[in-house]
């Protein structure tokens, strides 16, 4: 009787001993579940300027599942990563004895420019299970931060028309098709430019020739990126038309288009042929200016009703024939001139920037690029326009919707002010005279 009295003196005790225990056993084995995060490039030995360079991001854990994944990639000035088009692979390591489950995240990247990239650390945001039945626990992890070298393929002394792929191609139509040209006549030509492992934003817009005697009419680009089993293909379409404006012979001059092969270390060349055109009369037009030079004919009416009648209707002719179409047309041309004047243009890139529509200003930017002139060399060199430019783009191919354009229009206008200070600047050292004239 008393063992059993005992007994229940114990019980108990024993009880929360083994409750203890076991809460003990539990929180040890909380402790047991350690995550990490790393991050690394997909490349070879060397790594070319327009190259497709892989990145990859490990979320990696010894728990039993992953949850609630978001990666924070940082901005890398000089390359461009393509987010929406990562993929997604489990991985299985030992690491010390002990089973780790990984989770791959892969980002095509691509530098635009040689020298030295360095990449920020890349915060990884999850959640892990220690056990099928257990809560998730949150982490907040970050790699370290990455440097990678890039080489300029040699021979290339401009970048902006190379792009770094084993597959390239070119191919270009003029339409309408027309060995007889006259004043008046339009022809567009139309430069289709495809390679595999590059984006259509990697490429550099076609330069627009300025021709006297020929109005150049340059259209927004078609930027395309393709994704089949993995290989992307990115395809650019530049459009420009010319509107030939005078009599004589003209010459719009080729383009080179260089592409490396980073497999073979070959650089190829690529024409857009130069056109050669002759531009005849328009007999049209020719026969209205020699009718509106051309003095009235006297009929020899005896009447001077009938003489008076005759000159109205000569004058009404002209008017309806000559100068009516002509009034038109150059009223016509000149809207257009304006339309497609690089003030106008550049009114045009602040109002898309403004409304902070990425497509919009990506495509007034390179419309009023085309018409910049001389100024291109300096804005298209710019660092913080180049900046503003990869923002952009991370904007267009991501589809953010919170991307504003005042940072981009505001480096943009600094540009253009900073070429027109320049020319103004060096327009007056020439005018003014000497301080010592002999």
């Amino acid at each position: 009787m008393n063992e059993s009295r005992s007994y229940q003196r114990l019980l108990p005790a024993w009880v929360a001993s083994s409750v203890g225990l076991l809460l003990l056993v539990m929180s040890f084995s909380a402790l047991a579940v350690e995550v990490r995060v790393r991050a690394g490039f997909e490349a070879g030995e060397t790594t070319w300027v327009g190259q497709q360079v892989g990145i990859y991001v490990d979320i990696m854990t010894n728990g039993v599942r992953f949850s609630g994944q978001r990666i924070r990639l940082p901005e890398v000035p000089g390359a461009l990563i393509l987010e929406d088009a990562v993929t997604t692979v489990r991985l299985n390591e030992e690491i010390d004895g002990e089973p780790w489950q990984i989770l791959r995240y892969s980002y095509p990247m691509f530098v635009q420019r040689e020298g030295r990239i360095d990449i920020e650390s890349i915060v990884a945001e999850f959640n892990v299970y220690e056990s099928y039945t257990g809560e998730p626990v949150a982490f907040d992890k970050a790699s370290t931060a990455m440097t990678l070298q890039v080489k300029n393929p040699p021979g290339v002394t401009d970048a902006r028309m190379l792009v770094t792929t084993a597959d390239f191609s070119v191919s270009v139509t003029i339409t309408p098709e027309s060995d007889s040209l006259i004043v008046g006549d339009a022809l567009t030509q139309t430069v289709t430019r495809r390679a595999s492992d590059v984006s259509g934003m990697a490429f550099a817009p076609i330069p627009v020739a300025d021709v006297p005697g020929i109005a150049v009419y340059p259209k927004s680009p078609d930027v395309d990126d393709s994704h089949n089993r993995g290989v992307l293909t990115g395809t650019r379409v530049d459009s420009v038309t010319y509107v030939l404006e005078q009599t004589g012979e003209f010459e719009i001059p080729e383009v080179q288009l260089y592409s490396w092969d980073p497999r073979s270390e070959q650089l190829s060349t690529e024409t857009i042929p130069a056109l050669s055109l002759t531009v005849d009369a328009n007999p049209l037009l020719q026969s209205e200016q020699e009718a509106a030079a051309a003095p009235p004919q006297d009929d020899q009416a005896s009447s001077k009703q009938l003489i008076a009648l005759a000159f109205a209707a000569i004058a009404l002719v002209v008017f309806a024939v000559v100068i009516g179409p002509k009034y038109r047309r150059w009223l016509a041309r000149r809207r257009a001139e304006k339309q497609d004047s690089e003030p106008v243009r550049f009114k045009n890139l602040l109002r898309a920037s403004s409304k902070n529509n990425p497509s919009q200003a990506y495509n007034e930017y390179y419309r009023w690029l085309a018409v910049a002139g001389d100024q291109q060399t300096m804005i298209c060199g710019d660092k913080t326009v180049i900046d503003e430019l990869i923002r952009l783009q991370h904007a267009l191919i991501q589809k953010e919707s919170n991307w504003r354009g005042r940072a981009f229009a505001a480096a943009v206008r600094k540009a253009r002010q900073m070429k027109s200070n320049e020319r103004s600047q060096s327009e007056s050292n020439r005018l003014l005279p000497t301080l010592n004239p002999l």
